[in-house]
């Protein structure tokens, strides 16, 4: 009994440790810079919008919607919204099935040569449809994974940790069937 107590104790307070650890790393996280160029994570539109003057002459990647083709100026998606003119789009696109098109979705990565130009150094389009897709396969995943969890694992509050269970839960319409260990079958 007494191993028992103390072997939940111990769990709990694992549990209150690895819960403080966490909050700690997400403070900590907060406060890092926004942006680390030695590991290709540059000033996005979220920094820039604001204040573009504090970027001229650096390296920065830019994501919106395209306004019009010829030059490509862009609709930064920012609550700011500030239009952008991408020098060398065409070339430097790496993602496309056709042209630049007015509407499309476009990112930019270059130096910010004004607050109102980007000599793009790579850009790379995405159809609307594609991150609403990458959602909805990741959650349709995501309920498999929890619906596999589920079947095959319960919690058992004496031990205070999640144990598999002898027989998985069975789905809703379908009946298990139970064969005699020693049973045999074709024997007439």
């Amino acid at each position: 009994m007494i191993g028992e107590l103390s072997n939940h104790r111990g769990r709990l307070l694992l549990i209150i440790l690895l819960l403080g650890a966490l909050a700690g790393l997400m403070v900590w996280y907060g406060t890092q810079p926004s942006y680390a160029p030695e590991l290709n994570d540059y000033p996005d539109e979220n920094d820039v919008a604001p204040n573009p003057d504090a970027y001229v002459d650096q390296q920065i990647t830019l994501g919106g919607e395209i306004v019009t083709t010829d030059p490509v100026v862009l609709e930064v998606d920012h609550p700011a919204a500030t239009s952008v003119t991408i020098l060398n789009a065409n070339a430097a696109l790496e993602t496309t099935d056709g042209p630049l098109e007015s509407g499309d979705g476009l990112t930019a990565f270059g130096t910010l040569e004004e607050t109102d130009t980007l000599d793009a150094d790579r850009t790379m389009t995405r159809e609307p449809w594609e991150a609403y897709y990458m959602y909805v396969i990741s959650f349709i995943g995501g309920l498999f994974a929890l619906g596999y969890f589920v079947r095959h694992w319960r919690f058992d509050r004496t031990q205070l940790a999640f144990v598999p269970r002898t027989h998985p839960l069975s789905l809703p319409g379908r009946t298990r069937t139970h064969q005699a260990p020693n049973s045999t079958q074709g024997d007439e």
